[in-house]
């Protein structure tokens, strides 16, 4: 499971599972983790599933980090990675449960 399950998958889960997700997850790490997104799907559910104040911290953080052509994308592979590793243990842990397919 650890290989099949994708940055992008993030999406697919239930708003609540997200949101436990979200709340573990430091904004330095979501702000990376999204700088190099359009208006993806999985950045729709990211910006919709975290509090007004998380959100506006994570698009000043963001915003701070300068145009995408200058973000390392290991960095932003690392802070992705992270997220992944998190949902994992979550689910391993009995705390989220993801879809079917996933």
């Amino acid at each position: 499971r650890t290989n099949m399950f994708m940055f992008n998958d993030l999406a697919l889960l239930d708003k609540r599972d997200l949101q436990k997700i979200l709340f573990k997850c430091s904004t330095d790490d979501l702000a990376f983790a999204v700088k190099l997104m359009d208006n993806t799907p999985v950045k729709k559910a990211i910006f919709s599933n975290v509090s007004k104040n998380n959100l506006q911290m994570i698009r000043e953080k963001e915003n701070s980090l300068g145009e995408p052509a200058n973000v390392d994308k290991r960095e932003v592979a690392a802070a992705q990675r992270k997220i992944i590793d998190l949902a994992l243990q979550m689910e391993k842990a009995g705390e989220i449960v993801f879809p079917e397919g996933v």
